[in-house]
């Protein structure tokens, strides 16, 4: 979780269509050099449709994902997409879904991507937070939320979502979870409250802390 190998990291969270590999409806990224964050946004897609239960997860329409994205799709800025992801070190929560998701539409897009390191923050953060599992067939510990990240630290939403709202500007629903602006914000603070609190560093705990 350090800040300082050679590769930029790239923090993202998606919102998609689907479980398995649909589409991208919307994207949120934080890239991060030596020297902190060098380059932070946010882009949605026009989609072709969206199952119920992602919707309910992260209540964006069909309508909603083509309004907000002025008819843009993937496809359309698929170059942009690949430029942005490759040469740096992919950083998401469940890595493994985001990633899933990057390479099906650059795929579709005749693209073959594989990222040439990844962390999964929420793979790190099940060895800090340690909290039991109810089943021990992948392990004692269970895959912590982004939520009990926060909530394991004491961190105000508040504080977060106003961030998130000077990284990727303001929506029109509000920010929190489950809205990739407001998790990829949570995600870059709790990996820096971790970061900060490994070195006797408490800045970031006492910026966002409730």
């Amino acid at each position: 979780m350090k800040n300082t190998l050679k590769l930029k990291n790239i923090f993202f969270d998606t919102e998609t269509t689907s479980l398995n590999p649909g589409q991208i409806g919307e994207l949120s990224y934080i890239i991060e050099g030596a020297q902190g964050i060098e380059e932070s946004g946010n882009i949605f897609f026009k989609v072709d449709s969206v199952d119920e239960g992602a919707q309910k997860v992260h209540g964006f329409s069909v309508d909603d994902f083509d309004r907000l994205s002025n008819g843009i799709t993937f496809k359309d800025r698929h170059i942009e997409m690949h430029d942005l992801f490759k040469d740096k070190r992919l950083v998401a929560h469940n890595v493994p879904f985001d990633i899933k998701f990057i390479s099906s539409e650059l795929w579709r897009c005749g693209i073959s991507f594989q990222p040439l390191d990844r962390v999964c923050t929420m793979d790190f953060f099940k060895r800090v937070l340690k909290i039991p599992a109810r089943s021990k067939r992948y392990g004692p510990y269970k895959n912590p939320k982004l939520s009990e990240v926060i909530d394991y630290y004491g961190l105000d939403t508040l504080k977060i979502a106003i961030y998130s709202e000077e990284l990727f500007g303001t929506s029109e629903r509000g920010q929190g979870y489950h809205d990739s602006r407001f998790d990829t914000a949570a995600m870059y603070v709790v990996t820096n409250v971790y970061r900060g609190l490994s070195s006797g560093n408490t800045d970031w705990l006492n910026t966002f802390k409730k």
